[in-house]
């Protein structure tokens, strides 16, 4: 086997991996793999649930607070480490978004985040449902095309040509929305790999690590690594992806397919 068949099955394989890299909306971040959290963060994080739920206990009707309650939840929640309590954090933020829909079904955010929650724990046609409501009322939100698009790419792992061209639609409008979308670049990198078009991913895998900056995450290094493999410049791919081992990213199938790429970008 080709080492460009070798490297289109390791990004096949890790397709499912990169859920975590969706941006998020508004007030609301969530990290692009689950850290681990530190005790003044999560004293932190329990304070502003606390907030957000005081503020909600104190206007029941109020689709903001209820929106910021699902905000609270989801922060926290991103930064626990361990998975059964981190997904009690997220069906938290899920039934704060909800009712703040259902107490306001024109919020955008709110339908937008609750999306990405979905995204971001592998629910797939949820999250698209959702990220298409938001989307029908915000049609240039350069985030929620970005995100559809990366669910175009998640639910056909294998990357049709269809599939292709529907994502970069979305991912080329997002950054007509926002030329400095660092995650758009990332998508088209995908996209382009999916493709076999590697120096058009190289170069838009690099203006994503560009534009990142200082925030600049594993994910968005792993995309840049497999351009590089893929462009035979075996020392760069080395160098990046012995840049994302070093993170100790807690993901551990993550950590394995980015050492399968090590062994055979050479």
């Amino acid at each position: 086997m080709s080492l460009h068949h070798r490297l289109s099955a390791v990004i096949a394989a890790c397709a499912l991996l990169l859920v975590g890299c969706a941006a998020q909306a508004g007030p609301m971040t969530t990290a692009t793999a689950t850290p681990t959290q530190s005790p003044g963060a999560a004293v932190d994080s329990s304070a502003a649930v606390a907030t957000a739920q005081a503020a909600v206990d104190a206007a029941p009707q109020d689709a903001k607070a209820w929106y910021k309650l699902g905000n609270a939840h989801s922060i926290a929640a991103s930064a626990i480490a361990d998975n059964n309590l981190r997904q009690a954090g997220f069906n938290s933020a899920i039934a704060a978004y909800l009712r703040a829909i259902e107490l306001d079904p024109a919020d955008a955010a709110a339908i937008h985040n609750l999306g990405t929650i979905y995204l971001q724990l592998g629910q797939l046609a949820d999250a698209r449902q959702q990220l298409e409501r938001a989307l029908a009322l915000d049609a240039k939100d350069p985030k929620t095309l970005y995100m559809l698009g990366t669910i175009y790419l998640q639910e056909d792992r294998f990357g049709s040509a269809q599939t292709n061209q529907r994502a970069y639609e979305k991912f080329q409008a997002a950054l007509k929305a926002d030329p400095n979308l660092a995650v758009a670049y990332v998508g088209l990198a995908q996209v382009y790999l999916n493709e076999g078009n590697a120096p058009q991913a190289l170069e838009s895998a690099r203006r994503g690590v560009e534009l990142s900056g200082a925030s600049v995450d594993p994910f968005t290094y792993w995309q840049l690594a497999q351009a590089q493999c893929a462009t035979g410049d075996a020392t760069g791919g080395s160098a990046t992806l012995q840049r994302i081992l070093d993170a100790a990213v807690p993901n551990d199938a993550f950590n394995e397919q980015v050492r399968t790429l090590m062994s055979m970008c050479k």
